[in-house]
């Protein structure tokens, strides 16, 4: 297949939240510029990312490095699964891959930009997630037009785009409208809320992706809610846990309101409310956080006493 030269796509990109929010975030983003209608609260909802949390501990992992209390790449994964659960939910595939050369990464990227389908990563230059708009083939060059949603720049592909990191190499996301999901919408949101139940009351998920195991849910939270906030590291994580955290539950406070009337289920409503007192209690201070655990633990409790009236199979 012949590629054009250099593409790039008109897309409108709002500034993209850190973790597996800004992912759902950047998804959404890539569905619309391909036409499709995006609900985003609903996608973050149903895709675990509004409602999830997940704390590393190094008590938990003996085998890693003990001078370290968070690690940001929990905040990108879900053991729900975010873009499997998300494609079942909307009918649009997001597909990532890991690994691939170089040279197959660069036929991609002109392959699916030259179809009109941005496509999405982390890493290029920054540190969180990125969405590819263009690319220019110059000699010597893989040029690639990347945007966060507050700063545009290009990067060479040759690069490894995630740096040194040992999870991702090469890692890229494609978003493809597909069929729609196997499942009904009642079936669907039943199997997040259920997920969502056990996940809350946690102790322990592991990650295959990095290897590690994190401390999940309520507890979780009771565990960040501890950082001590004396160094850069630390601060930034807690920044951008706190933004992303603040999204999902605001979306979480509007979604689980609207769910309640679908299944009839009038706790959702109460934990609606509960979701979004503690999103307003996330002013990003630690005080603000401690603030919003009493409203978590609320939220958490009106959705375990729906537990029994949901399917077993997604337990």
């Amino acid at each position: 297949m012949q590629f054009p030269k250099q593409i790039q796509l008109e897309v409108q990109v709002p500034p993209l939240l850190p973790g597996a929010v800004g992912l759902v975030q950047a998804v959404g983003v890539s569905a619309e510029a391909q036409g499709a209608a995006v609900d985003l609260d609903e996608w973050l909802c149903a895709s675990s990312a509004a409602l999830m949390t997940y704390a590393f501990d190094p008590k938990l992992n003996r085998h890693e490095a003990t001078d370290r209390y968070f690690s940001e790449d929990g905040e990108w994964f879900s053991n729900y699964g975010v873009l499997e659960s998300l494609g079942y939910f909307s009918g649009w595939h997001a597909r990532d891959l890991n690994g691939p050369s170089t040279e197959d990464l660069w036929k991609l990227v002109r392959y699916e930009l030259a179809l009109g389908r941005p496509l999405v990563s982390r890493g290029f230059g920054g540190r969180g997630v990125v969405i590819l708009t263009g690319y220019r083939d110059l000699p010597g060059v893989h040029e690639v037009t990347v945007t966060d949603g507050a700063t545009t720049w290009t990067f060479d592909l040759r690069n490894p785009p995630q740096g040194d990191s040992e999870v991702f190499v090469n890692y890229i996301i494609t978003i493809r409208q597909g069929d729609l999901g196997l499942t009904g919408r009642s079936r669907q949101i039943e199997g997040v809320l259920r997920w969502t139940i056990d996940h809350g009351f946690g102790s322990k998920e592991f990650f295959h992706e990095t290897r590690e195991n994190y401390v999940p849910g309520l507890a979780g939270t009771e565990v960040i809610a501890q950082l001590a906030l004396q160094d850069a590291a630390e601060m930034e994580f807690f920044k951008n846990h706190v933004a992303a955290r603040r999204k999902g539950r605001e979306a979480a406070s509007r979604v689980l309101a609207q769910w309640s009337v679908l299944l009839e289920m009038t706790a959702l409503q109460d934990a609606a409310k509960a979701f979004g007192a503690s999103a307003e209690c996330l002013d990003g201070t630690m005080e603000g956080y401690k603030r919003a655990l009493a409203f978590e633990t609320e939220a958490f409790a009106h959705l375990h006493s729906i537990q029994a009236r949901l399917p077993a199979a997604f337990g």
